[in-house]
């Protein structure tokens, strides 16, 4: 078995060493996603044939804006192809968010609509 790295520096990956970072060309793309699109940027390393590819999107209700270009091009210049996206219903990505699903049996048992709360006075 293989002795334990002995410093930091020996755990980093590869790619965060003293090699020459790629160019890299950005691209705005959109694509299929249910019954819209969602957009997004694809970020292309140069001089490399088949590269890996990472895909990123932010947690629901963020846009790629906040950041993900940062990292994406982290990415490019290790030589990974990336894909930053907007998911469907936010930011420049189509579709419009669907209205929140209700209770038919519940709002039938009521037999009115729900009012909302009042504050004390």
């Amino acid at each position: 078995m293989p002795a334990p790295p002995s410093s930091t520096a020996d755990r980093r990956p590869a790619w965060t060493g003293e090699q020459a970072a790629h160019s890299f060309t950005r691209h705005d793309i959109t694509f299929p996603s249910g019954d819209s699109t969602c957009a997004g940027w694809l970020y292309l390393p140069t001089g490399i044939t088949s590269p890996p590819v990472v895909v990123l999107g932010h947690v629901l209700g963020a846009t790629r804006e906040m950041r993900l270009d940062a990292l994406a091009e982290r990415f490019a210049q290790a030589g990974i192809t990336a894909v930053a996206f907007t998911y469907r219903h936010f930011g420049d990505s189509g579709g419009h968010p669907a209205p929140a699903p209700v209770d038919q049996a519940a709002a039938r048992r009521l037999g009115r609509r729900p009012r909302p709360r009042q504050a004390p006075s």
